[in-house]
């Protein structure tokens, strides 16, 4: 992407003022019924769980007959029949983001010849889905036009991302100097003289968007694509072992699934440390669903 040295700080003085490092946000939980299943429910006896299994599926949003893709043990083993190495990619960590969580290895990767789940992408579509489970299938499928267009829409908002973040930087050193020099924002002048020590000071935080630009381009974008469809892949690792939507907006269950960190450059960089979007409601919930299956079983 090429820059012009006198066009990339483009933004109002006034403008750059109000403009802070741009961070993760966290949103407040929406408050809803609580679907997380209770200790006392989670630790409850094979007889009680069985007994009262249409009672907490009800309540904890659980669908027995999207079970079907246990093994005898009540492991799932997913066979990722695509030659797609960032789909391959997504889908190991997305079984680990659930394994880290349940403390097992719950989520396997199957072979050809050893596998309860066969995964793939299709031009098959399934309503707005970009991926859903059929359990009469044992088939999880991802829609190859929304992966494929997905590229792009990564691509596009880390380098809105970084040009926003290094502009920052440059309206932050700018704010300091003017301050530091005994400009106030009231002074008349003071829009151009932040303007143009803004234009000339611009270089070094050009070149590092510059330089952040170029490895989007060729190696980045293509890492937060892969994060974005295991965030996409865990959600339909939850419907496999028996979770309906969860009413809660944090929750990776909750209907609209996504990843906001996928824009954020540094993060992906970094191989987004820590981030696992399996919340320990998801987490009761699953615990749950497959206590329930092996209760039955």
């Amino acid at each position: 992407m090429a820059h012009n040295n006198n066009r990339w700080f483009t933004l109002s003085a006034t403008t750059m003022l109000l403009v802070s490092v741009i961070l993760p946000v966290s949103t407040a939980a929406a408050k809803s019924k609580s679907v997380k299943p209770t200790q006392a429910v989670l630790k409850a006896s094979a007889k009680k769980t069985r007994a009262n299994a249409k009672g907490l599926a009800s309540k904890y949003k659980l669908a027995y007959g999207a079970q079907r893709g246990f093994d005898k043990k009540g492991r799932v083993w997913i066979y990722a029949k695509t030659s797609s190495k960032t789909l391959k990619s997504s889908l190991k960590v997305a079984a680990n983001y659930w394994n880290s969580r349940l403390g097992k290895k719950e989520f396997n990767i199957g072979t050809k010849s050893h596998h309860t789940v066969t995964f793939t992408a299709t031009n098959q579509k399934n309503g707005n889905s970009d991926a859903w489970w059929t359990p009469s299938l044992k088939s999880l499928k991802v829609q190859l036009s929304y992966y494929s267009k997905s590229h792009k829409d990564v691509q596009s908002g880390m380098t809105s991302y970084v040009n926003s973040y290094y502009q920052n930087q440059v309206a932050v050193k700018t704010t300091n100097y003017l301050a530091n020099r005994g400009i106030a924002t009231t002074d008349p002048k003071y829009s151009q003289e932040f303007y143009s020590y803004a234009v000339k000071h611009q270089g070094t935080e050009q070149k590092n968007a510059k330089k952040a630009v170029k490895n989007i381009n060729q190696s980045v974008a293509t890492q937060g694509v892969m994060y974005e469809y295991a965030s996409t892949l865990a959600h339909e690792m939850g419907h496999i072992i028996g979770l309906n939507h969860s009413p809660n907006k944090l929750d990776l269950m909750y209907y609209q699934s996504g990843n906001k960190n996928i824009y954020n450059y540094f993060d992906v960089k970094r191989g987004l440390r820590g981030y696992n979007p399996v919340t320990a409601t998801d987490k009761a919930r699953a615990q749950l669903a497959i206590k329930v299956w092996q209760a039955k079983h």
